[in-house]
């Protein structure tokens, strides 16, 4: 059990290695990504202050648990991105 949790870590930070290499190897890109990512987080934010502009909740959500709920996604996604997009399109390499 042991030994297959260390495979698992090892093969996990091999990807997170490569992940990282592959994002920063061109400066310009990696710049632009990350604007594009922030653009689009703050849109997810001015849209959620537009819908609760007109109402208190939505479907029993308040404002605050629909923030929590979009940067939990946001993290998730980001994590999905980081570790394991690139990685699966080149599984079979690695």
């Amino acid at each position: 059990m042991a030994n297959n949790l260390k495979k698992i870590t090892s093969a996990y930070l091999h990807f997170l290695k490569n992940s990282i290499s592959s994002e920063t190897e061109y400066r310009a890109s990696f710049i632009f990504k990350n604007i594009a990512s922030l653009l689009w987080t703050l849109g997810g934010f001015f849209l959620i202050n537009v819908i609760f502009s007109q109402t208190a909740s939505v479907g029993g959500w308040n404002k605050t648990e629909v923030i929590l709920l979009y940067i939990s996604f946001s993290l998730a996604v980001d994590a999905f991105h980081l570790l394991l997009r690139d990685n699966l399109t080149k599984f079979s390499d690695l």
